[in-house]
């Protein structure tokens, strides 16, 4: 592992344990909302499959261990055990599918609109894997249905989340190309 890897790799997970502390908890849902999928979407299109999902790890790691990383303050298992902890767990692959595609489709050659529409294109699979995983424990936690949970727990959040994405798409060009000294489909 190349030191920049490493040091990006920490420098991702410490980003989305400041992105995570910064939480809003609206009043219908037991979801907050955070700025951690702008954060592992980033991640997953600048270091690619590998060194995104790895730097979720490690901040899951970290909040696993009890420190207070995940939203809200909290930390340890019961934070991954809880009604939202499908949600944290599936930040990491939905970095891992999000670098994945990223690094597939992703052509140097490609012009910017071209290049912009594939990385927000890889960021929603991404968010879509993330909604599956986070939706599943809260259904099985919440014992409620399918339906009631994408109620509470996914379909308010999709504009903020897709806006979020948005975000995302111009931060990664923009990190990856000026601070990360690569384009974005060279590898890591």
């Amino acid at each position: 592992m190349k030191t920049k890897n490493m040091v990006m790799c920490g420098l991702f997970a410490a980003i989305l344990c400041c992105c995570a502390a910064i939480t809003i908890v609206l009043p219908f849902t037991a979801i907050p909302i955070t700025f951690q999928v702008l954060a592992v979407s980033v991640a997953g299109a600048v270091m690619g499959k590998k060194y995104g999902a790895l730097s979720v790890i490690i901040y899951t790691l970290i909040g696993f261990c009890g420190l207070p990383v995940f939203s809200g303050m909290k930390g340890g298992v019961t934070a991954l055990a809880g009604p939202t902890g499908g949600f944290i767990i599936g930040f990491i692959p939905e970095a891992f599918v999000t670098g994945l595609i990223v690094e597939l489709i992703v052509k140097k050659e490609d012009k910017i609109l071209v290049k912009n529409i594939k990385i927000f294109f890889a960021m929603i699979v991404g968010l879509v894997v993330l909604y599956a995983f986070g939706t599943v424990q809260f259904m099985f936690m919440a014992k409620i249905s399918v339906l009631k949970a994408l109620t509470l727990a996914v379909i308010p959040f999709v504009p903020l989340d897709v806006a979020k994405i948005v975000v995302a798409v111009v931060v990664s060009i923009f990190v990856k190309n000026n601070i990360y000294g690569t384009s974005i489909n060279e590898a890591s």
